[in-house]
């Protein structure tokens, strides 16, 4: 729900002008209230999802050592032929699987570049454009 919604909704429910309710969204500081909360929200979703990632990854991760301790097994016992390497791509392989395993980058790769937090900025200006337009005299001043 957009903040304008929200503020119709309040004046709806309280039976006060929109531009009664916009004073109060002000004087209250409503929007820090909403971003609080919009943060907090963040962080439990964030968390949760972190949770999920962490836990599945350990899945994967006792299944990965599972299945290679039961390849060096069957190694040792003769059952079956260590992995062959024959020319220099079986050995990239073999090594690119080693660190993936450990969680480390494959590839070196150089990135660069600046975040902006430009769409916050405008919804600032939008919103105190909004609150002086309803600062302006009006008939109904509940």
């Amino acid at each position: 729900m957009s903040v304008t919604d929200s503020i119709l909704s309040v004046a709806e429910k309280f039976k006060v002008t929109d531009r009664t309710a916009w004073r109060w969204y002000k004087k209250l500081d409503w929007e820090s209230k909403r971003t609080v909360r919009d943060v907090d929200i963040q962080t439990g979703v964030e968390e949760k999802t972190n949770t999920t990632i962490i836990d599945n990854k350990a899945k994967y991760l006792g299944i990965v050592h599972f299945s290679l301790n039961k390849y060096v097994e069957d190694v040792n016992a003769g059952k079956r032929d260590p992995i062959p390497i024959e020319n220099s791509k079986d050995l990239e392989r073999l090594i690119k699987t080693g660190l993936l395993i450990q969680n480390q980058p494959t590839d070196i790769q150089k990135h660069s570049g600046t975040i902006k937090h430009e769409p916050i900025d405008e919804f600032n200006r939008i919103m105190d454009k909004a609150l002086e337009k309803l600062d302006e005299p009006a008939q109904d001043d509940n």
